[in-house]
């Protein structure tokens, strides 16, 4: 069935044992002995840098949104399905997650409270990289141009496509939507161009390109979800973008959903945006 379209109007600015199952934060897997008795067991020490898994369904609720390199990261999108909670995530948009030989890293953490969301007692803070000036580049926070121009309102029209009719959960949508308006709507995340939400058997994903402000990213889910809860049935798949008609690559935005659980797909989605 070919997609159906439509515009909407909106503002933009320009399996192994449960102990070696461990994570450290910075994505690696922890190998340090468990104890002086049994050195051979490469399970984690008790450290609060160390996150174990399979003790819990959900990462941390997602307390810093600025800063990825808190999040629990996880090495497989098969691992996301026993939360059954909202999620943010972050992954490479260059590592294709249908393709067998890719690299997955998935940085995770719980929107809201859940009671199966892990608890960090004892956080200790995790370096933002991206506030990080080096020898050879500023922070990203110091040259993004959605970081140092305020831009100008503008209005428009966003395309909405749609896929056949599917029983997707408007609330679902709804709570993916308002996670990741609240990511790009966090100062320090002017910087950034990419976002990903899983629940369940919903997934999205969010691109904006370096020369639109972030709040066009508001304007659009707002509407997108207005679009849909008004609507009757939930299609399986609905895109929203803007882009082409002599569109500069910087200034394309899109927004996927799709409610089979196909993370590959909105990531494939978020990638070719990106590409203009």
């Amino acid at each position: 069935m070919r997609p159906s379209l439509r515009l909407i109007l909106v503002s933009l600015v320009l399996g192994a044992d449960l102990v070696r199952c461990a994570i450290n934060l910075d994505g690696s897997q922890a190998v340090e002995p468990a104890s002086e008795d049994n050195p051979d067991d490469p399970s984690p020490i008790g450290d609060i840098n160390t996150y174990q898994p399979d003790q819990h369904d959900c990462p941390p609720p997602c307390v810093d949104y600025a800063n990825i390199h808190s999040w629990i990261p996880y090495l497989s999108v098969q691992r996301l399905s026993r939360c059954k909670a909202p999620m943010l995530l972050q992954l490479s948009v260059s590592q294709p997650l249908d393709v067998e030989d890719s690299t997955i890293l998935i940085r995770s953490c719980t929107l809201g409270s859940h009671s199966t969301a892990a608890k960090i007692i004892d956080e200790t803070p995790v370096d933002n990289l991206k506030k990080e000036d080096t020898l050879v580049q500023d922070s990203s926070l110091n040259v993004a141009p959605a970081c140092i121009i305020s831009g100008t309102p503008v209005s428009t029209k966003l395309s909405i496509g749609k896929g056949d009719p599917g029983n997707g959960n408007k609330e679902h949508i709804a709570s993916l939507l308002k996670g990741m308006n609240k990511f790009f709507s966090t100062k320090d995340n002017c910087d950034e161009n990419f976002v990903f939400a899983y629940y369940q058997q919903t997934v999205a994903s969010v691109y904006i390109g370096p020369g639109l402000g972030k709040p066009t990213v508001k304007s659009a889910l707002d509407a997108m979800g207005e679009h849909i809860s008004a609507g009757g049935s939930v299609s399986n798949q609905t895109v929203a973008e803007l882009c082409g008609n002599g569109r500069k690559p910087q200034q394309v935005f899109g927004v996927a959903i799709d409610t089979t659980g196909d993370l590959a797909a909105v990531q494939k989605a978020a990638l070719d945006w990106s590409k203009g």
